[in-house]
């Protein structure tokens, strides 16, 4: 092991400092690792097979999350061992092509094989696997400027007022480190540091927030710490220590918008804004019944480190999410959030987000959302939510509650122009109080009007390290105030990954 940690680190060193090192074995079993990059659901080789097990009705599942090498190797062995002998010469290209782009992973099935004569394909468990570590980066850069809308802000020096409508330039660092134990779990160590501008802070509104914005002082700080592992082939339990989010647990039928790297520019878009009503650390459990029915349940507090707050006095968010796939196209999500004190998601408006104006210190939330991916065929996928909340402030006089509703209609076109290219659009009310029984200096604390977020993108991928997004976002009546000028954000986002 302390050989295996040495060589790991000797890897890490040359990913951020550009030397190179050999394939390595390390003693009794193979320890492989030339390759740290990761197979994600919108990549061409997930793509593809995927194709090729629509079109050939394979009997293996998809999971709808990035992949190992390995794991990705030992599913597409299982999917074309179901194929019949004669294939068409695409399909004899592609396992080509894999075969030679992961000639590592297939040779490493091999010798465990041959190490194990009853190792069957269809049978291979991960368990034979030894422990790995493995390190990826991602640096992204943003050059981002608000077009017009958004508050003034008075000037220090001469007490005039003036739009914060500067063009900038931040970035943001990651660094993850994977470690396996057994080849299907895996315990994920997050470091960011970046110092990207608050679009909100410029705008005055969480409905202009970009999906990938934060300021840390570029201090390289702990952002991430999970650890997920599979109990049987049908259920997985998620344990999150630092960073957890509700979606970390459910499946949010918006896959080719929900990144923040390489994903929809704007926060909003990535997906229904209730599964941002909890986060920090706790525990969760996906379960399929079968291939077309799954359950998603989960529970995060926050800051429960504190002495002073514990679990018994932090915010909480819990989820419970019913996953239907009733045809190999349609993917359904029924969804339910109970919150306290954290109906704020940081997409709504000011009276969403707060809708007891700062006077509780007890709101409970009942959430309801309903999500769907609707695949149209050559490569169009057609999503949409929508969700309500129900508020309630519990500290005060008579418990006033709230009534919240936002709702959005997403397409992403991935592979035009290129593979690995995608083309995303999203057009959706934000969350939006549209009634409220709480009064305050006379009048019903709600939004006067609805505003309505437009936001286009198009990824292009240049090379398999580098992608560069040029995205544009609108917000009508912001904060529900029709009198108010509509918001222009744009944005050039540069993911460099290794």
């Amino acid at each position: 092991m302390t050989q295996f940690l040495y060589r790991s680190m000797q890897l890490g060193l040359s990913c951020l400092f550009g030397f190179s090192l050999p394939v390595t074995a390390i003693a009794n079993d193979i320890i492989l690792i030339d390759q740290l990059s990761n197979i994600t659901p919108d990549s061409w080789a997930a793509t593809t097979l995927q194709s090729v097990m629509k079109q050939y009705n394979s009997t293996q599942i998809y999971p709808q999350e990035t992949l190992t090498r390995m794991e990705f190797t030992l599913l597409s062995q299982r999917v074309f061992a179901e194929l019949p002998e004669s294939i068409d010469p695409e399909l004899i290209s592609f396992r080509e092509r894999l075969e030679h782009d992961f000639a590592t992973e297939v040779a490493t099935l091999s010798i465990l094989k041959q190490k194990k004569p009853q190792y069957e394909l269809n049978e291979a468990e991960t368990t034979d696997f030894a422990p790995t570590i493995k390190l990826e980066g991602e640096v992204l850069l943003s050059l981002t400027q608000v077009g017009s809308g958004g508050k003034l802000n008075e000037d220090e020096e001469d007490g005039e007022e003036q739009r914060d409508d500067n063009l900038t330039l931040g970035s943001r660092t990651r660094i993850n480190i994977d470690s396996s134990f057994f080849g299907e779990d895996r315990l994920r160590t997050r470091f960011q540091a970046n110092n990207i501008v608050k679009t909100n802070d410029a705008t005055g509104t969480d409905l202009a927030r970009l999906s990938f914005q934060g300021d840390n002082g570029n201090k390289l700080e702990l952002s991430r710490l999970e650890y997920y592992f599979p109990i049987d082939d049908n259920s997985i339990v998620y344990l999150e220590g630092v960073g957890g989010s509700l979606n970390d647990f459910a499946y949010t039928f918006n896959p080719h918008l929900s990144g923040s790297a390489k994903g929809s520019i704007s926060r909003f878009a990535q997906r229904n804004p209730i599964y941002r009503q909890g986060e920090g650390s706790g525990v969760g459990l996906t379960y399929a019944f079968d291939d077309t029915v799954g359950i998603s349940v989960g529970y995060l507090a926050n800051e429960v480190e504190d002495p002073e707050i514990g679990f018994g006095n932090a915010a909480y968010g819990t989820i419970v999410q019913l996953n239907l796939y009733p045809t190999e196209s349609i993917e359904l999500g029924l969804t339910y959030v109970h919150s306290y004190n954290s109906i704020d998601t940081g997409t709504g408006t000011e009276k969403a987000n707060d809708p007891f104006a700062g006077e509780s210190e007890a709101i409970r939330g009942n959430s309801f959302g309903l999500q769907t991916n609707i695949d149209l065929g050559d490569d169009f996928h057609l999503g949409g939510w929508v969700g309500f909340t129900e508020a309630t402030a519990l500290d005060l006089p008579n418990q006033p509650s709230a009534s919240i509703l936002n709702w959005a209609i997403t397409l992403g076109i991935p592979n035009l122009g290129g593979e690995g290219n995608l083309l995303g659009f999203a057009i959706g009310q934000p969350p939006t109080a549209i009634n409220n029984d709480f009064i305050d200096d006379g009048d019903i604390y709600k939004d006067e009007s609805s505003s309505l977020h437009i936001e286009g993108f198009y990824r292009w991928r240049m090379t398999d390290n580098l992608n560069v997004t040029f995205g544009v976002m609108t917000i009508t009546n912001p904060e529900g105030d029709a009198t108010e000028d509509d918001i222009f954000v744009g944005t050039i986002r540069t993911t460099f990954s290794f």
